[in-house]
């Protein structure tokens, strides 16, 4: 009885901190920050996790501020964060698959 309350617990954190509404809240605001630095905005169509840290971006567009600069937009993103990472909300990428760039 103990090992299916435990079990439960794991696989119902794996799928909360798996699910594409925590990614998109935790990921949302560091793209953000990280379109302040460089001078505009990334936006994305949808978000979903991939083996067991990996987080793939669909159809990622980064519009910059200034309008004689054209957008950039990528096909997907995946980003691999440190396994830790996943369980105490630290999105930083260890590693950027970027595929589909039109620039």
């Amino acid at each position: 009885m103990g090992i299916c309350i435990v079990l439960f617990a794991f696989l119902a954190l794996s799928y909360g901190l798996r699910s594409s509404l925590y990614l998109k809240a935790r990921l949302t605001p560091k793209l953000a920050d990280l379109g302040d630095k460089i001078g505009g905005r990334f936006e994305f169509r949808s978000i979903h996790a991939m083996g067991m840290t990996g987080l793939i971006l669909d159809h990622v567009q980064f519009i910059p501020n200034r309008a004689e600069i054209e957008p950039i937009t990528f096909d997907s993103v995946t980003v691999y964060p440190e396994l830790l990472g996943m369980f105490v909300g630290d999105l930083n990428a260890s590693l950027v698959e970027i595929r589909g760039m039109n620039a």
